[in-house]
């Protein structure tokens, strides 16, 4: 897959200058060897996605496009869980993601191998639990809506 404006180096490094600057516990640098273990499996699964969607183009990563780089996030950690249990690593991934795109997708959640976040505001719930569908975009009532909701005393 081709990574406009990174290479496989410089994202690791990206994603934990990052987290270092959102978590800053003066334990950064145990986070990289971490993600360089795991990047590449996380990029290929984030690969699968992107080709899958259509609006994106096939074979392209981009790491300022916050809808990729968002699955990527969750991809890595949730990589990183699967492999190593590794829950301090994982968790500081989850609230950088969970920081720049307001997203509840934490990584002991299994996810579809693809799926798309279509909105800003987004949770993952599943449906019943023994559905292995996940809904995972959700686009909050708007003003009107609420109020006319409280106004009815209808059930949400």
């Amino acid at each position: 897959m081709e990574m406009i404006g990174q290479t496989r180096e410089s994202l690791a490094a990206y994603t934990c200058a990052q987290v270092a600057n959102l978590v800053p516990d003066g334990r950064g640098d145990a986070l990289l060897p971490v993600v360089s273990r795991h990047i590449d499996e996380a990029l290929a699964r984030t690969g699968r996605c992107i080709d899958a969607v259509r609006m994106w183009r096939p074979g392209q990563f981009n790491y300022l496009h916050s809808s990729q780089y968002c699955q990527y996030l969750y991809y890595l950690a949730n990589t990183i869980w699967r492999n190593e249990r590794n829950g301090e690593a994982c968790t500081k991934l989850f609230l950088l993601n969970k920081a720049l795109n307001a997203i509840d997708l934490f990584y002991e959640i299994e996810m579809p191998e693809v799926f798309l976040l279509a909105t800003r505001w987004a949770s993952c719930w599943p449906r019943p639990p023994t559905a292995t569908t996940w809904c995972c975009t959700r686009t909050p009532p708007s003003a009107r809506t609420m109020a006319s909701r409280r106004s009815s005393a209808t059930a949400w």
